[in-house]
């Protein structure tokens, strides 16, 4: 609960404190990969998928429709690799990756990231991997340091940020919609997605 206890700060800020590390200036974490984990363990140039359903609404995605997206990342010579917990809502190939050090592997040579606010999406931030992240209800300021190789998803809502108007651990339920609707920050559209990956696909980089 360190983050969630000062949930309108930076996560990093949040952190630091837990961990009495002061006058620490915040700046993008680092992951050590071995050689080994290096390796590319898919042969194509390849973009990852990550959008398991999450069990609060104001943290889901809702509206889009994923073939069309897939189309287009595949129109730009990247495989789509889908991660996913139960291999549920499939669209790309499902890699059932065994633990999050085969998830940083994964990542670290994907070509472009698209998903939700989570810890993959994290993982590509630190490895400057083109990015198309979804937030819901979550401030995108307070989990990210910059909008380097990013695109933030989120739809206007008279009460944007509202996940941190209360210490909670599931943040606040949507004051429109409730727990059980779906919020107008979580409700995208097919063309809106595309955009942002046409503007990505200038950052991203094929071997």
């Amino acid at each position: 609960m360190a983050y969630e206890k000062s949930p309108k700060t930076h996560v990093l800020k949040a952190y630091f404190k837990a961990a009495k590390i002061k006058d620490e200036s915040l700046s993008l974490p680092k992951i050590y990969l071995s050689e080994e984990e290096k390796k590319r363990m898919i042969p194509e140039n390849y973009a990852v998928l990550h959008i398991d359903k999450n069990p609060l609404n104001h943290r889901n995605i809702y509206g889009i429709d994923w073939k069309e997206v897939v189309k287009y990342i595949q129109g730009l010579g990247l495989k789509v690799i889908q991660i996913s917990k139960n291999g549920e809502d499939l669209y790309g190939e499902w890699y059932k990756t065994r633990d999050m050090r085969e998830v940083m592997s994964l990542v670290y040579n994907a070509s472009l990231f698209v998903g939700l606010d989570s810890g993959p999406s994290h993982i590509a931030g630190c490895f400057e991997i083109p990015s198309a992240i979804f937030f819901g209800s979550v401030n995108p300021e307070y989990r990210h340091l910059d909008h380097k190789n990013k695109i933030f998803l989120q739809q206007p809502c008279e009460y944007a940020g509202c996940y941190h108007e209360v210490v909670s651990s599931r943040g606040k339920d949507c004051r429109l919609v409730g727990p059980e609707g779906i919020p107008k920050c979580s409700l995208h559209t097919t063309e809106y997605v595309l955009n942002a990956l046409r503007l990505l696909s200038h950052d991203i980089k094929l071997t």
